[in-house]
Formats: C-alpha cells, sequence, structure tokens
C-alpha cells in the first residue's frame, strides 16, 4: 500500500474530527463519521491481509523463518522439530483471525442485545399505543424503538403519564423517525467497525459522534413534521435520566448526547435560515465518501500487485538442538 493510499485512509479518519459538525445537515455528519469508522475498518483488515499475504513475500520474513529448533523430552522420550516457518505463518494468520473473533463477538453480543430487548419488551406489554407503539408497564418515562425485523416504538405507562400531549407526539415523532431512517441497520454497522477498529486512536469518539448525530437526524425528522422543538426539548429532559444511550438493540430518546441536543433545540426558537457549516459539510461528505470508495477499491489491489507472483522459498532450514 503506497504512502498516498496511506495518506488517503489517514484523511478519511481524521477529518470528521476536525470539522465543526454540530451545525452541520444532520445526513451530512452521519456520512462523514460513518466513513470514518468504515475507514478504520478497512485499514484493520487490509493491514491483516497485508500480513497474511505481502509478508511472507519480503526477504526479511524469509531470512528470519530460515530455522527449525529441535526439541528433545526425555520425559517421554519423544523428539518434535520447531520450523521458523511454522511460527512464520501462524504469525501471519494471527492477525486476519484476530479481526474475525472482533467481529464475531461485536454481532454475538448485538444479537444477545436485541432478542434481549424483544423478551423484555414482549413480558411487559401491556397494550398498543399511539401510532401502534407498543405500551408496556412500569412508571419509568421510557420512550424508545426496538426492533429489526419488525421495528416498533415502545412507550412505558411512565412515559404516557408524564409527557404532555405536544411532547409524547414529538417523542414518538423522532422515533418513528429512527425506524424510517434505518438507523438501527447503521448503528449495527458502526457498532462492527468500533470492534474491530477500537484500537486506533479516537475510534471511541467517532462512534459517540455518529450516535448523536443519529439522534440530531432523528430530531429534525421530528422537526420536519411541524412539532414544536420545545416540546420535542421537554420531552427529552424528561426521558434523558432513564436512557442508556442510542444502541442498535434500542434508541431511546435521550440518547445521544441529549445536552447538546437540547442546546440545538433551544437555538432554533425564533431562529430562520440555514446554518453556513451546512454547505460545507455536504460538500465534505460527498468528497470524503468518494475518497474512501477509491481507497478501499485501490488499496487492497494496489497492495497485492506489487508483489505478486513472489513465493518464499522453504529451503535450508538451519536447525538448532
Amino acid at each position: 500500500m503506497t504512502i498516498a493510499i496511506l495518506t488517503a485512509f489517514a484523511l478519511g479518519i481524521v477529518l470528521p474530527h476536525a470539522m465543526r459538525l454540530d451545525s452541520a445537515r444532520p445526513l451530512a455528519a452521519v456520512a462523514l463519521w460513518l466513513t470514518s469508522l468504515s475507514l478504520r475498518l478497512a485499514l484493520v483488515v487490509f493491514a491483516a491481509l497485508w500480513a497474511l499475504l505481502i509478508l511472507p513475500t519480503l526477504g526479511l520474513y524469509r531470512d528470519i523463518t530460515h530455522w527449525c529448533l529441535h526439541v528433545a523430552v526425555s520425559a517421554i522420550s519423544a523428539h518434535a522439530d520447531l520450523h521458523g516457518h511454522f511460527v512464520g505463518e501462524l504469525a501471519t494468520w494471527l492477525p486476519l483471525a484476530a479481526v474475525g473473533i472482533a467481529l464475531t463477538a461485536a454481532i454475538a453480543r448485538l444479537v444477545r442485545a436485541v432478542l434481549s430487548v424483544d423478551r423484555s419488551v414482549a413480558g411487559a406489554r401491556i397494550g398498543v399505543g399511539p401510532h401502534d407503539s407498543v405500551i408496556v408497564g412500569g412508571p419509568e418515562v421510557l420512550l424508545a424503538a426496538t426492533g429489526f425485523g419488525h421495528p416498533r416504538v415502545v412507550v412505558s405507562a411512565g412515559a404516557l403519564a408524564a409527557l404532555e400531549d405536544d411532547e409524547l407526539a414529538a417523542g414518538l415523532a423522532h422515533e418513528c423517525g429512527h425506524i424510517a431512517r434505518r438507523h438501527h441497520f447503521l448503528l449495527a454497522y458502526a457498532h462492527c467497525c468500533y470492534a474491530a477498529g477500537r484500537l486506533i486512536p479516537s475510534t471511541r469518539d467517532a462512534l459517540a459522534e455518529l450516535q448523536f448525530h443519529v439522534e440530531r437526524d432523528a430530531d429534525e425528522w421530528a422537526l420536519r413534521r411541524n412539532h414544536d422543538p420545545q416540546a420535542l426539548a421537554s420531552a427529552i429532559c424528561k426521558v434523558a435520566a432513564l436512557s442508556q444511550g442510542s444502541t442498535p438493540a434500542m434508541t431511546g430518546l435521550g440518547g445521544g448526547g441529549a445536552l447538546r441536543r437540547l442546546d440545538r433545540l433551544v437555538a432554533l426558537e425564533g431562529r430562520s435560515g440555514k446554518p453556513r457549516h451546512r454547505r460545507v459539510a455536504d460538500y465534505a461528505a460527498v468528497l470524503l465518501c468518494g475518497l474512501a470508495l477509491s481507497s478501499v477499491i485501490a488499496g487492497p489491489a494496489e497492495a497485492i500487485g506489487e508483489d505478486r507472483g513472489a513465493v518464499p522459498p522453504h529451503g535450508d532450514h538451519r536447525c538448532v538442538s
């Protein structure tokens, strides 16, 4: 992989961290942060593939692995040879195996979380609420969207008692926005990127920022349907104490940087016009997504093509007893 490709990856990863995206269009900010997380995943996968496919073709690798160690175990009168090629091949497979294990574990956690939420909702269900939402028992103020195959909005009995009509309507519209935008699938993919690329600096921050802008996107979905921003802000305040954040299993109304969202909603009162940073972020999102696509396509092809056909020799082992 050339310096130019690595530079493109680094730029794509770092650029969202250097931009002011709180005033950007939510979809543009989501695209930027999701691209940054995707490039982290791609970088880790490419590094693992490089270790598997390219590292064995290097002269230094061949020099290091040209040895064998003869081991005698006197207690059982057994002899064994430990070859450098075996150790080298094991080392080249380890990075790819680690990525596979991380992704498998992340998917397993997501499946368990979704099933756990589904069981909890089914066990606490007491009826059908407004806009075909599911009402669950309990005094907690809960308003969230759950499910993948058949997503639905969940409202607790405590939320119906605590929220005013306009607050409940705005909150329901927010959660319907999560379902309409397929945010659960987006967050599931983002968590997989995080699981594989968590060792890259600021990956946790990138995931948190993505969750924040996903919630902003659902806020704007509600506001575009003529709901009062102050009513939505009030509903967020009432449910924020219970919220566990935005996850693929459940997107709570008070998750994803509630305080920052409240600041945005309060600032909308009596304000007109489009923020200046929106157009800049839109252009940046298009450029970064194009950069990411070209890097993902060109990176592995160029890296593998440079050394294609080079086969490490297997002779001349230096054995040590």
